[in-house]
């Protein structure tokens, strides 16, 4: 059978810092289970709390293939409403447990034509969130295509549940694209007060990720990129919730660190 493209959503992630991480784990048999853990499983399920959250009556999507090359994984599933909350989920859980490991990522989902296997990715699509991620994401975050986010459009009115769904799974940045709330469990977590031990464990160590990431940043070009991430870790912390200690996770970052 000749082979034929399908139309898909896919995202590009690109791993931060992953070639550090690699040469550490030479010498660091621990962090080595956490980076196979990482590539292996955590597309498929929460930091915490276990399988993705999918809108009611909704699971993942059969038609979804992740593949991991070098410092990159691409996830992609088919064109629909339950391709599309795979496509997020996935993509938001792989990006909270490397979060855990001291790894910021960057990507683009985009939709189109493509060929994902187990050992075979090609095609418009792939480019087209590849692209996505290389030249516009520019900092520590995954956005969605602009023609995406009109299937994401359509997607908000076919149903309450979905529409919720997605209005807890998407934020708007200030030039206009739309990116994965990556934090969102831990934004529930802040909203709700719980501060139990598995919270103190996973976000403790998401705010010293960011932390390091300021500090190594420092005086660089990049700091910029990393201090936007800073702040989309404070707008995810509620208000009514925020505490004044300072190693704790649900308080805020001090911007700019000088």
């Amino acid at each position: 059978m000749s082979p034929r493209y399908q139309d898909r959503i896919v995202s590009f992630i690109d791993i931060l810092g992953f070639a550090g991480a690699i040469e550490r784990s030479s010498s660091d048999s621990f962090l080595t289970k956490k980076i196979y853990e990482a590539l292996r499983t955590a597309p498929f399920g929460s930091p915490i709390y276990g399988p993705p959250k999918y809108p009611a009556s909704m699971s993942y999507s059969e038609s979804v293939v992740s593949t991991n090359f070098s410092d990159s994984i691409v996830i992609s599933a088919e064109r629909s409403m339950c391709g599309l909350a795979t496509v997020i989920e996935m993509s938001r859980a792989f990006s909270a447990i490397l979060l855990q490991l001291g790894m910021l990522v960057r990507g683009g989902v985009a939709c189109g034509p493509l060929i994902h296997e187990d050992r075979v990715i090609f095609g418009p699509g792939l480019v087209s969130a590849y692209q996505l991620e290389s030249k516009v994401a520019k900092v520590a975050r995954i956005i969605l295509d602009g023609s995406l986010s009109d299937y994401v459009d359509t997607c908000r009115r076919e149903t309450f549940y979905f529409k919720e769904y997605l209005e807890a799974s998407l934020r708007v940045d200030t030039d206009g694209y739309s990116y994965i709330h990556v934090l969102r469990e831990m934004e529930e977590d802040s909203v709700a007060g719980r501060a139990g031990s598995l919270q103190k464990s996973w976000w403790g160590k998401a705010r010293k990720t960011i932390l390091d990431e300021l500090v190594a940043a420092r005086g660089e070009e990049y700091y910029d990129k990393v201090e936007w991430f800073a702040r989309y870790y404070n707008r995810s912390i509620s208000v009514s919730t925020a505490r004044k200690d300072s190693h704790d996770w649900s308080t805020p970052l001090q911007l700019p660190l000088h």
